[in-house]
């Protein structure tokens, strides 16, 4: 009891300026623990879909590896070459619109990788003029 008194002695003589402070103590304690949990969200939120697209990325890759890894082994069939590319093209035009609108980075910038791969597999200018 004698130090719930003390307590109660010493919050009643605090003056109005002493509360203020207190007041703004608490209240930027707050704001900073806000902020703090925010920005660390936010970061956290960008940090997660640089992730995903470089998964993507890295995904489109595992693919045209593949697709090589087969084209050399002879496994293959020239029928499926064509239409392979034209899927490949359209996840890749895809993904890249999507990170120009986010990153502003040049939705065409792997355009001509495209074209000079397909070209050199199919043999085919055609296919790359119709779509490049």
């Amino acid at each position: 009891m004698g130090t719930t008194s003390c307590c109660l002695n010493f919050l009643c003589s605090l003056e109005a300026a002493d509360w203020i402070a207190i007041f703004g103590v608490i209240v930027n304690a707050g704001l900073a623990f806000w902020i703090v949990k925010t920005i660390q969200n936010r970061l956290t939120n960008k940090r997660v879909l640089k992730d995903y697209f470089i998964n993507e990325f890295k995904d489109i890759r595992n693919e045209y590896k593949t697709f090589l890894t087969n084209l050399y082994l002879n496994t293959t069939h020239p029928q499926k070459i064509i239409p392979w590319f034209k899927l490949m093209n359209i996840k890749v035009d895809d993904l890249m619109s999507i990170v120009n609108a986010k990153y502003k980075i040049d939705e065409k910038k792997l355009k001509p990788y495209q074209i000079d791969l397909r070209e050199l597999i199919t043999n085919s200018s055609f296919a790359s003029s119709r779509n490049g």
